[in-house]
């Protein structure tokens, strides 16, 4: 038999894989109650609004677009 020591580097190591699959783990489990439609999150359709103004602003081209004419009518 054999006793194997884990040394503190082992050890804070997979402390850490440990802490990343327990976050992943729970950030996953919220979006697919999201998904499911089951309770509502607030903070989850916060960060979702957020994420797609990023993506739009990340993609939205420079230019003015000559078809959009605003007229104030005062």
């Amino acid at each position: 038999m054999y006793i194997v020591a884990m040394s503190t580097a082992a050890k804070t190591g997979t402390i850490r894989l440990l802490v990343r699959v327990l976050i992943s783990g729970l950030s996953l489990a919220a979006f697919a109650l999201h998904i499911a439609g089951t309770p509502r999150l607030e903070i989850v359709d916060r960060v979702e609004n957020y994420l797609y103004d990023v993506r739009i602003r990340l993609t939205m081209p420079g230019t003015v677009d000559d078809r959009v004419v605003i007229i104030d009518i005062d």
